[in-house]
């Protein structure tokens, strides 16, 4: 059962290890960096649905103002070519390009106000390119470190997997099937010292009764807590 302790010992601290592994600082700031990134990218796509319409309308508006230009400068040929001379026709054409002019002006208020709104998206867009480029940096630097941190750790895992392999190899394979089962039933402490008549897997202190049956018994037997029913190393 000693055997079985040492065995024990070594599992402990490979699941210290593997519970280290799982907290390191590192994997934290890996986490926090790639949350950065996700929610600038989140917040960029947002903006560029909203920089997408802004500049379908601004092109909408460009070509409204070329088309409203092209038929100002047929008028105006038109009106100042000398080829209308009547007084009536004159009016009418001179009518219909101060209309045009009036809708062209109103078409570039509406141009402008595009453009404004533009320039905020454009300004939070480049705020967010630099917050999602410096936490693409953090990632990286805390993903080179994590990898650096996890090499330690995993060799020492090997190295605590190669001293468990020896160690087991004489173990009875009930025996040891029987304290895979316990492990994992009771957390990770499958055996427990029997010190002073107390289990120091439950620290309770065993009935005389009981006590008596598990020093009689022969060394090599095999004997739980009647308590907590994790097995005893006498």
């Amino acid at each position: 059962m000693h055997d079985l302790l040492a065995l024990q010992a070594l599992d402990t601290e490979a699941d210290q290890l593997r519970h280290r592994m799982a907290n390191l600082p590192e994997r934290i700031e890996v986490d926090a960096a790639k949350r950065a990134e996700d929610e600038a990218a989140e917040s960029l796509a947002t903006l560029d649905e909203q920089r997408h319409e802004l500049g379908r309308q601004q092109k909408r508006f460009d070509d409204e103002i070329s088309s409203i230009t092209s038929h100002v400068e047929e008028v105006e040929a038109t009106l100042y070519g000398g080829t209308v001379r009547a007084p009536k026709e004159l009016t009418d054409l001179q009518s219909e390009l101060n209309s045009l002019k009036r809708h062209r002006r109103d078409v570039e208020d509406q141009q402008l106000d595009v453009m404004e709104q533009l320039e905020p998206v454009d300004a939070e867009r480049a705020k967010l390119l630099d917050v999602a480029s410096k936490a693409a940096e953090q990632r990286e630097a805390a993903t080179a470190r994590l990898d650096a941190a996890s090499e330690v750790i995993n060799s020492d895992l090997d190295s605590l997997a190669a001293r468990r392999a020896e160690l087991a190899e004489p173990l009875d394979d009930a025996l040891l099937t029987s304290y895979d089962q316990l492990r994992t039933r009771f957390g990770g402490v499958a055996i427990a010292q029997l010190s002073g008549g107390r289990c120091s897997g439950c620290h309770l202190s065993l009935p005389a009764v009981d006590l008596d049956t598990i020093k009689r018994a022969p060394a090599d037997q095999q004997v739980s807590c009647p308590e907590c029913g994790r097995l005893l190393a006498r």
